[in-house]
């Protein structure tokens, strides 16, 4: 199947040229090599090769050939190989992907057959794969897109491809093929070994061709044998187009273990593959496959190549000069041809030949010599690339051989590892019916090994005969290939050709002789004991005893043999003995010498053995120490010599019984010390314990030898407190280097747990010891111990040393670092910590680093009470300091201390680098007091400030804390006191902000940008709803209070509607009703005696009450009113006149809002006037309304009726509104005032 295609020809086009700016360069990285030799055996097996090409004809419609015509009908006859038709060249034809498999993965793919032979084991296989690169040469040599440069040449422009065309995705380099084999798992082959042309080798108008391939074996080798196998390759890579093609070889090199009817004589098989291109203009190619054994009888030749035209003639293939026999109509050998195709099953590939065939243009080579064979290829008038090339060669070819043997076991089998040997200069012969042998000696004798081999042998039928030889009788012979036997010592052998063999003929005899006896101890047989027979004849052979202590060595030719035993473990070797064979006794478990003669049986070889006992003790100084290396002698029954262990230990084992002793070499640098007798007793001399008596199976123990030496010991620690002593709570440093040098050289030894270190053992002399300072520390004291010396750097020199001398005390003090700081808070900000300002205690700091010795380092200290922390005993290192968590405080300004570092927000300190021995401070963390915090309170007189006298505080009310970015960070809700809190705030810039409580207006922002630094107090006023206003005494009447009338004191006042209250003026005659929730509300009033309320006031002349105000929140305000105004007048004044507003300077009305225009359409004229009822003055003046100074009128929107224009004047200003009515008729001015009161009524 196809895999992703271009869109449209000329994204096939574009990407073909854009190929040309890469390969020109890709190619000089290539260079096309020679034939490689990758293979070469000699088996019983050959070899087999397949292939196929994997483009097609082109489709119905698709491109003519512009430069010849040739129609695209005539493709199939060109693939059938029908007629010669020098026009018919692959470049006539725009080639499709053949695609047989279904497969969607692949954009190409054909199908051979193969069948590796029943039983056949698969030792190589390789495929390669070859196709166009997709870039052409030019008559003038440049480089363009295209498989075929007959065409570009010749000047035509392509037509432009059709939307099917395209070419591979990737690049052929690293396109892996598809490799399927029936009954194996399908895989992706990726290209072991890459070439493609050097564009600069090439001649103008040739395309550039690669190839491509890799070894395969494993996947063969899963494949069944027997049967025809069903081989696939996809996805070789070319474009399509004119000229293009593709195709691939596989070659299988096969063998078995031994002649098979498939494979009855060994081939030489050799593989070769390279990229050799083979070109009119570059002329013939020469391969030689050197040291081949070949066979005129029969070479078998595999030849791949790619590129080659059936309808181009004169390429050709010579072996040794001689032409080999052409595939092609023309005589030619290149014609497209393959082995084993499937589908598609075309006699023309139009690029791929792969072929295998035997030539008869061989010569034989010289008895067992060899000859280099010489490959010619031709181009003729062709150009191709040759791949791949196969040779197989019969060799040992006409050979009838074998083996006579000694068969110990009497199986017909030849077995060395069963102690089998061949039989020497044993007469056989090979006599043919007819015709006879060649003028060869029809007799051989075998070499010392067995073996035999009669060569040459031709045609025809034979008998060999084997005469039985001397002292052995007849065992159970084996014929083997083309051989069958023959009664006994004789096989009948037949030939059909030259090519014939017969190997590994078997003549198996049984010697007559045998050597036995038994391993015993303590009068019983000692199973499982091994013992070994070698002979001059090289046999050598090993057997166990049986359970009773014997043991054989059955059908032994004649020969010289020995015997040794080698006991199980807990045995010793006490004695062995010559049985009837003779032989001499060498040692207690061998004898040799045994001087066997045909059919002899040599039987009482027996071999006494003990219950083992053994010697074990120590040589030490005189603290007990061991020595090692001393040497230790053992005279006895066997004389055994050992050097002391480590440990100064020593063993000798297995002893037979006996009397021994033991004698110790004195060790040099020593005192004489003494010895002592273990638990088998013994007579103690000097370095001597002799009278040892052992009996059977006793493991004598104790045996020690004590010498006098000197030491030298001391302490390597870290000194915490620098007093150079050793003190019980500082830490000693194990595996630290410590050197000692003396009369014997440079000792050197490392500290142990605990810091202590010791050299024992040590000869009288003067001594210099060394301490290797550890990595991380400085240097401390050093303490010279208690032989004397004198300080010298690190070490301690002129150490005086006598025999036993114990020098003790030579101490080194290492000095360790440390590291120590404080958390605290910055009071007041800034970054140092001053006096008075407190530590934090109780937080845990982390310290982190690796040391000087490439450990990492992990502690961890908690803060006392004064903030402080300390990290003692460091070695040098680069190290972090982190601040663990604390409650209640936000992160200040942290401060690195003497050995460096850089604070890192928030709460760490690295790039800290503590040198050898710096005890660092200064580690300072700041904590910051940073509370943001307020109250939500009730700003009685609504100036957005918190007064002493204001204490109403709201709870519940969320309070909420953004960055600077916007996001939330904390959110707090107000507490019964009304507060809200923001512990330990991070110095920044912050929003803080209040979620305005239900029923109450705001007197302060509801939203506040902040910088903490230290903290921050933010209060959020709230308010209620307000109504008041004033009384005072009009005097003149006029409903305008005068700067000379004064208020009207302690006249009472009630509220009434959501809420209830009652009061009275203040001396300014002002009154307020204060905290009043969300409703609806109205004010009565109770005038002084002799007094009465004006029309005009805010208050109704005869109900005394206001009209009903809506207290409610809007926004961030609530409803606060203190127009509630009344103008008290004498009761006996009769009539109000009208009042008579300032008047103030013209100015542009504001612009109003309009109301909703009624959908009827207007009338053009005014109507009728609506009836007016008869209204007498009293009820006019109850129904005005309330009325009063500029500024304290109804809301504007009173003026409106809905779906009519707003009455003017009289519903915004009150009884005001009737003054310029006053020159209007009676009438007309009542019909006004009851158009105003119908008005103030709708609103």
């Amino acid at each position: 199947m196809r895999a992703s295609r271009f869109s449209s020809s000329a994204a096939c086009l574009g990407l073909l040229s854009a190929l040309l700016v890469a390969l020109p360069q890709q190619a000089a990285s290539a260079p096309a090599r020679d034939l490689e030799l990758l293979y070469s055996a000699e088996s019983y097996g050959d070899f087999l090769v397949v292939g196929n090409g994997n483009t097609r004809c082109p489709d119905p419609g698709d491109p003519v050939d512009p430069l010849a015509g040739v129609p695209v009908a005539t493709c199939p006859d060109a693939r059938a190989k029908s007629g010669v038709d020098p026009a018919r060249t692959r470049g006539a034809y725009f080639t499709r992907w053949a695609d047989v498999d279904g497969d969607t993965s692949t954009f190409d793919s054909s199908s051979a057959e193969l069948t590796i032979p029943d039983g056949a084991f698969v030792d190589y296989a390789r495929l390669t794969w070859s196709g166009n690169t997709g870039t052409v040469l030019q008559a003038d040599s440049s480089a363009t897109s295209g498989c075929d440069a007959r065409q570009q040449g010749a000047g035509v422009v392509l037509p432009e491809l059709p939307p099917e065309a395209d070419i591979p995705v990737s690049s052929a380099d690293v396109t892996p093929a598809f490799l399927r084999v029936q009954g194996v798992p399908a895989a992706n082959v990726y290209a072991e070994d890459y070439t493609e042309d050097d564009l600069g080798s090439l001649a103008p108008e040739q395309a550039q061709l690669y190839s491509a391939g890799a070894e395969v074996t494993s996947v063969l080798a899963a494949a069944p044998t027997g049967v025809p196998l069903a081989i696939g390759v996809g996805n070789v890579w070319t474009p399509e187009g004119f000229g293009c093609f593709g195709g691939w070889s596989l070659t299988v090199a096969y063998s078995y273990d031994a002649p098979d009817p498939n494979a009855p004589y060994k081939t030489q098989v050799q593989l070769r593959s390279g990229h050799v291109r083979v070109s009119p203009g570059a002329g013939p190619h020469q391969v030689t496959a050197p040291g081949l054994r070949t066979s005129a009888q029969r070479t078998l030749l595999g030849v791949t190549a790619f590129g080659g035209d059936h309808d181009r003639a004169g390429d050709r293939v010579l072996v040794d000069s001689a032409a080999q026999p052409g595939l092609g109509t023309q005589g030619n050998y290149f014609s497209g041809g393959v082995d084993g195709a499937t589908a598609p099953a075309d006699a023309n590939t139009m690029g791929a030949d792969v072929h295998s065939f035997v030539s008869g243009d061989v010569l034989t080579a010289p008895p067992g010599g060899t000859q280099d064979l010489a490959f010619r290829f031709e181009p003729g008038g062709d150009d191709y690339v040759l791949t791949d090339l196969a040779v197989s060669t019969p060799v040992d070819t006409g050979v009838v051989s074998g083996r006579v043997f000694n068969d110990r076991n009497d199986n017909g089998v030849y077995e060395p590892s069963d102690g089998d040997t061949g039989i020497g200069n044993v007469r056989l012969t090979l006599e043919g019916d007819a015709p006879v042998l060649p003028s060869a000696i029809p007799e051989r004798f075998t070499a010392p090994d067995g073996t035999y081999r009669f060569d040459g042998v031709g045609e025809g039928a034979y008998t060999l005969t084997e005469f039985q030889p001397a002292d052995y009788a007849d065992g159970i012979d084996t014929p083997h290939f083309n051989a069958v036997a023959l009664g006994d010592d004789r096989f009948r052998i037949g030939f059909l050709s030259d090519l014939d063999a017969s190997t590994d003929n078997l003549f198996a005899e049984l010697a007559g002789g045998e050597l036995s006896g038994t391993v015993r101890a303590g009068g019983a047989g000692v199973p499982n004991a091994l013992v070994r027979l070698t002979g001059d004849n090289g046999l050598s052979l090993d057997v166990t005893t049986t359970s009773t202590g014997a043991y054989s060595f059955p059908r032994l030719p004649a020969g010289d043999y020995t015997l040794l035993n080698t006991h199980p473990g807990g045995y010793a070797d006490v004695s062995a003995s010559a049985g009837t064979a003779g032989g001499t006794v060498t040692g207690r478990n061998s004898v040799t010498g045994i001087a066997l003669t045909p059919d002899q049986v040599g039987t009482d070889y027996d071999f006494l053995l003990a219950r083992a006992a053994s010697i074990t003790g120590r040589v030490t100084d005189q603290a007990g120490n061991g020595i090692p290396d001393v040497r230790l002698d053992l005279t006895g029954p066997v004389d055994l010599t050992t050097t002391t262990a480590v440990d100064g230990g020593f063993s000798f084992s297995p002893l037979p019984p006996g009397s021994y002793t033991v004698t110790e070499t004195q060790p040099a640098g020593y005192g004489q010390g003494g010895a002592t007798a273990g638990d088998a007793g013994g007579v103690v001399g000097v370095d001597v314990i002799s009278a040892i008596t052992l009996v059977e199976n006793q493991q004598a123990i104790g045996y020690v030898f004590a010498e006098s030496a000197a030491s030298v010991s001391g302490t390597v620690f870290a000194d915490g407190n620098r007093n150079g002593l050793a003190d019980p709570t500082e830490l000693g440093l194990d595996g630290v280097r410590v050197d000692l040098v003396g009369p014997g050289g440079t000792l050197t030894t490392t500290t142990s747990a605990g810091g202590r270190y010791s050299f024992t053992a040590l000869a009288a002399g003067t001594y210099e010891v060394v301490e290797r300072r550890p990595v991380g520390y400085a240097r401390g004291a050093v303490v010279v111990g208690s032989a004397g010396g004198a300080v010298a750097g690190d070490g301690v020199t002129g150490i005086v040393l006598g025999a036993a001398t114990a020098a003790t005390g030579y101490d080194f003090a290492e000095l360790p670092g440390s590291l120590a700081g404080a958390l605290y808070v910055d009071a007041d900000g800034d970054g140092a910590r001053q006096p008075g300002e407190g530590g934090v205690s109780g937080v845990q700091v982390t310290l982190l680093g690796v040391d000087a010795a490439g450990q990492g380092v992990t502690r961890t200290a908690t803060t006392g009470a004064d903030g402080g922390y300390a990290f003692p005993d460091l070695l040098a290192g680069a190290y972090t300091v982190l601040r663990g968590p604390w409650s209640g405080y936000a992160d200040g300004e942290d401060r690195a201390g003497t050995a460096g570092g850089t604070p890192v927000a928030p709460d760490a300190i690295s790039g800290i680098a503590l040198p050898a021995g710096a005890q660092a401070v200064g580690y300072l963390f700041a904590a910051l007091v940073s509370d943001v915090t307020g109250v939500v309170f009730l700003d009685d007189d609504g100036d957005g400030v918190l007064d002493p006298e204001e204490t109403g505080r709201l709870s519940g009310v969320v309070v909420s804390l953004d960055d600077g970015l916007g996001r939330r960070v904390r959110t707090a809700v107000t507490g019964a006191d009304g507060r809200y809190l923001f512990p330990a705030v991070q110095p920044g810039d912050y929003v803080l902000a209040e979620e305005q409580p239900a029923g109450h207006g705001s007197s302060t922002p509801d939203r506040v940008a902040l910088t903490v630094g230290l903290g921050a107090v933010v209060d959020f006023g709230e308010e209620l709803g307000a109504l008041g206003g004033l009384a005072w005494q009009d005097a003149d009447g006029d409903g305008v209070r005068d700067a000379d009338e004064p208020g009207a004191p302690g006249v009472a006042v009630a509220l009434e509607g959501a809420a209830t209250s009652t009061g009275a003026t203040g001396p300014d005659g002002r009154y307020d009703f204060r905290d009043l929730a969300p409703g609806s509300y109205r004010v009565r009033i109770t005038p002084p005696a002799g007094t009465r309320v004006r029309v005009g006031s805010a208050f109704d002349p005869v109900t005394l009450t206001s009209g009903d105000v809506v207290v409610q929140v809007v926004g961030a305000d609530i409803t606060q009113r203190a127009d509630l105004d009344a103008a008290l007048v004498p009761v006996e004044q009769p009539v109000d006149p009208p009042v008579v507003p300032p008047v103030d300077p013209p100015v542009d009305p504001p612009v109003e809002p309009q109301p909703p225009v009624d959908p009827v359409d207007p009338p053009t004229s005014p109507g009728p006037a609506e009836p007016v009822a008869p209204v007498d003055q009293g009820a006019l003046v109850d129904e005005a309304g309330p009325s009063g100074p500029a500024g304290n009128a109804p809301p504007p929107d009173q003026g409106w009726e809905s779906g009519r224009e707003p009455v003017q004047g009289l519903a915004g200003t009150g009884a005001r509104g009737v003054l310029p009515l006053l020159a209007l008729s009676a009438s007309a001015l009542l019909a006004g005032l009851v158009l105003a009161l119908r008005a103030r009524r709708r609103a």
